[in-house]
C-alpha cells in the first residue's frame, strides 16, 4: 500500500471514531429529555444508535485485512453532565448530531480520495464497503436530526 493511501485511510479511521463519539453523545443527551409534558421521541435515539452501529461496522472494516489499520484504545469517556433544561439538551443533541454528520461527510470524501489512489482490487472492494457503511450512517443521522425531539411532536424547531 502506498503511504498516501495509508495516510488517507487513517484519516477516515479518525473521522469515523469522531463521528461515533458525537453520535453517541447526541443519543445520550436526547435521552435526558424530560419533555414539557411529552415523553422523548423514542425514534430519535434509535436513529442515532443505528448510525453508531453503521459507523462501528465501518470502523471494524477499516481494521480488517487487507487494510489492517489499528486504533489505539480509547480512554473511558466521562458520563454526560446533566443539563438544566430541555431546550439546551435539544440544541446540544442536534449540535452533536450535526458534528457527527460533518465527520461522516468528511470521511466519505476521504474514502473517495482513497479509492482514486488505490490500485489493489481487494483494498478497493473494502473501501467500497466502508463507503456504503458510512453513507448508511449519514442517511440515518440526517433522519435523526430531522426527527422531532418529543413523541407526538410534529416539529419543535
Amino acid at each position: 500500500m502506498s503511504t498516501n493511501l495509508v495516510a488517507t485511510v487513517r484519516i477516515v479511521l479518525a473521522l469515523t471514531v469522531q463521528a461515533i463519539r458525537f453520535s453517541n453523545n447526541a443519543k445520550l443527551i436526547i435521552q435526558q429529555l424530560e419533555g414539557f409534558g411529552l415523553p422523548p421521541n423514542p425514534i430519535k435515539p434509535q436513529l442515532y444508535q443505528d448510525a453508531i452501529d453503521s459507523l462501528t461496522d465501518a470502523f471494524n472494516t477499516l481494521q480488517a485485512h487487507p487494510l489492517n489499520l489499528q486504533w489505539s484504545t480509547d480512554p473511558i469517556l466521562p458520563l454526560n453532565p446533566i443539563y438544566p433544561n430541555d431546550q439546551i439538551r435539544i440544541k446540544l443533541s442536534d449540535n452533536r448530531a450535526l458534528l457527527a454528520l460533518d465527520r461522516t461527510n468528511d470521511a466519505i470524501r476521504y474514502i473517495h480520495t482513497a479509492l482514486l489512489v488505490s490500485d489493489d482490487s481487494d483494498i478497493t472492494e473494502q473501501l467500497l464497503l466502508i463507503k456504503f457503511q458510512v453513507k448508511a450512517a449519514r442517511l440515518v443521522l440526517e433522519d435523526g436530526i430531522d426527527a422531532p425531539p418529543f413523541a407526538g411532536d410534529v416539529k419543535s424547531r
